[in-house]
């Protein structure tokens, strides 16, 4: 993987363009008993995908350059998703907290790890739901100046797509009214068992178990190393930080199931990255207003998302060296 500079001989790049480079991967050896049409475009979308989660950057791929002996044109990229690299945490900086130096090289890990599940016999479905993941955070960063409610929703898609990671219990799932209900329903029902059993598989508490992955997975430092510009304007502790993850779900829930964005302006406007609304929104309904003031804006729901997904990376680089170590210690002789 290198780095590509623009030609010197005709009119550079316009500033904030970003930086491009490119990956290359050594691909069979053509046999003359066969015709083979090469084709790894998905490649380049899971890699720039998986690069962009790792940085916490929007990294889109532009399509191939060459593909065995035929060469190609890549696309333009879409200058509309980074023509704010101020306003926008993942266009400028390392990312806060934890967020890696800008260099290729620390990304080396995840590429291989990326190339060591793509050459097993066995799929690897946690690492899938990696990739998964980010390729919905990439579409949420691509979405985010043109389609704000797009951009949110895809954001609470990201992290919904890294609950198979994570199990949790029916005391972490239920809360005491509906642990009492399904109480209720094994002992004074017929077939009570069986049918609390059927009712256990029906409840999938996506908004519940996304809440609790997020406060799994967001470090204390998160709420120590900040972006936002203004102090008060942030989520201030994991208490409130997951109360607010629950608002941001009962909102992209009403937008994906009624088609209902009212509101939504008020989180697609942040002063100086704040995470949170200024003031409150003059609306009517008295119910959505409480909503919108208790989530997170797009710039906060961005911030949490990409927080979760390095460390999930970071978790999945650090078993793979643990295993690699494990595996290159001599073994024990009696």
């Amino acid at each position: 993987m290198s780095p590509a500079f623009p030609n010197l001989t005709i009119r550079p790049n316009p500033i904030g363009s970003g930086s491009r480079f490119v990956l290359s991967i050594r691909g069979e050896a053509r046999t003359k008993k066969k015709i083979v049409v090469e084709n790894y475009y998905w490649l380049g979308e899971e890699i720039s995908a998986l690069l962009g989660a790792f940085f916490g950057k929007l990294i889109q791929n532009l399509g191939h350059m060459q593909s065995g002996s035929i060469h190609h044109v890549p696309m333009a990229c879409d200058p509309s998703a980074t023509h704010d690299p101020h306003r926008l945490p993942f266009n400028s900086e390392p990312r806060k907290p934890n967020g890696p130096k800008l260099n290729l090289s620390e990304a080396a890990g995840i590429v291989e790890e990326y190339v060591a599940c793509r050459n097993r016999s066995i799929p690897d479905d946690g690492f899938a739901c990696i990739v998964r993941a980010a390729e919905f955070y990439r579409i949420a960063l691509e979405s985010f100046h043109t389609r704000p409610d797009i951009s949110f929703s895809m954001f609470c898609s990201t992290l919904e797509a890294l609950l198979p990671l994570r199990e949790y219990s029916e005391d972490e799932l239920y809360d005491p009214s509906l642990k009492s209900i399904l109480e209720s329903v094994s002992n004074h029902c017929p077939k009570g068992d069986a049918m609390a059993r059927n009712l256990k598989a029906r409840l999938h508490q996506i908004r519940r178990r996304v809440a609790l992955f997020v406060s799994d997975y967001v470090p204390d430092t998160y709420f120590e190393e900040r972006e936002a510009g203004v102090q008060g304007l942030v989520a201030q502790d994991r208490e409130d930080l997951i109360s607010r993850i629950k608002c941001a779900y009962d909102l992209r829930s009403k937008v994906l199931h009624t088609g209902d964005r009212s509101g939504r302006w008020y989180l697609q406007h942040d002063h100086d990255r704040s995470e949170i609304g200024s003031g409150e929104p003059m609306l009517d309904d008295k119910d959505l207003k409480k909503t919108l003031v208790g989530s997170l804006t797009i710039t906060g729901m961005e911030r949490v998302t990409s927080t979760v997904l390095r460390t999930v990376v970071a978790e999945r680089l650090k078993k793979r060296d643990a295993s690699q170590n494990e595996e290159d210690r001599p073994a024990n002789r009696s």
